[in-house]
């Protein structure tokens, strides 16, 4: 039996926090009716969190740039 959304209990929290703020910024806010309402906006929120959100403790990018730019560096030191 599992009872963590993660490998190690020190990744919990943010796993937490990322729910909640799906949840509480983007959720809420969309008022989904339905499950399958539910589940489209899910996606939308994701998409948008990991697109479009700029995050402060990533330099202000979103963390599709910041890892796009972080494997780009990656290249170069190879």
């Amino acid at each position: 039996l599992r009872n963590s959304m993660c490998e190690t209990v020190y990744e919990n929290p943010h796993a937490e926090r990322i729910n909640g703020i799906i949840k509480n910024k983007y959720l809420k806010g969309y008022n989904p009716i339905n499950y399958d309402s539910l589940n489209k906006k899910l996606d939308k929120a994701v998409y948008m969190y990991n697109h479009e959100k700029p995050h402060s403790s990533i330099h202000h990018f979103t963390p599709v740039e910041y890892e796009t730019r972080l494997n780009k560096e990656l290249v170069t030191l190879n």
